[in-house]
């Protein structure tokens, strides 16, 4: 039920798998792994509807998946991944290649995850924030999940819900702290649950929560003891 929720709140642009969609790729593993590999690791495709793909990690620090085809770096600037983590790793590493690298590029390093969750959670990131992803399509996307602070990861299976390539960033940041959300809508940031403690801007600059004008704020909310910081996009 919980996985079927939240492909309901991301919309439209996961109802066609592997494909082009209001300018967005998704793949979504309702019939299949979609072409996508592993890297040091096995996939597989559990039809339990409406389907993921299962990441079966060793006891390796970078095991992970391999995206093919060609993302256009001057066109899409983010990502967005529904998985749960049912393994100790702490963190995802993207890389890519494209024909111009000699070697894999690392755009995103140490995003946190929840480990040994107990649902489906969709995390966000910025690919556009990194120099590399440049003018120069992709034609080589690794998604890795890496072991953080474990000293030693044990093996274990990561399910992956979609997977989505963004042309613009989500106006909207989900937290790890659970049903955590904070909005970005007409120049004014709100959150569900808590209290927004800072805004910042990309810049490094602190800012309110109202009255702001459009670019990517770092916004750090309070739950009761917890504290959770996400990036939105005005």
């Amino acid at each position: 039920m919980t996985k079927q929720l939240l492909r309901i709140s991301l919309g439209v642009g996961l109802i066609m798998a592997a494909t082009n969609l209001n300018a967005q790729i998704s793949f979504t593993f309702t019939s299949g792994d979609e072409g996508i590999t592993g890297s040091s690791a096995t996939v597989a495709h559990n039809p339990t509807a409406p389907g993921t793909l299962d990441v079966t990690v060793d006891t390796g620090s970078n095991d992970g998946i391999e995206i093919p085809g060609t993302i256009d770096a001057s066109t899409f600037v983010g990502l967005r991944i529904v998985l749960k983590n049912n393994t100790t790793r702490q963190s995802i590493r993207i890389r890519s290649r494209n024909d111009v690298d000699t070697g894999y590029d690392v755009i995103s390093v140490d995003n946190t995850v929840t480990p040994n969750d107990s649902g489906f959670k969709t995390y966000v990131y910025d690919l556009s924030a990194d120099p590399d992803w440049d003018d120069n399509p992709e034609n080589t996307i690794l998604i890795e999940f890496r072991k953080g602070a474990t000293a030693n990861p044990e093996a274990g299976v990561v399910q992956i819900d979609s997977i989505e390539f963004l042309t613009t960033l989500s106006i909207e940041g989900v937290g790890i702290i659970d049903g955590l959300r904070v909005f970005a809508k007409e120049g004014l940031i709100t959150t569900n649950k808590g209290n927004i403690e800072s805004v910042y801007s990309m810049t490094g600059q602190k800012v309110g929560s109202s009255n702001l004008s459009s670019g990517i704020y770092i916004v750090t909310v309070k739950v009761g003891d917890l504290k959770e910081t996400v990036k939105v996009a005005l």
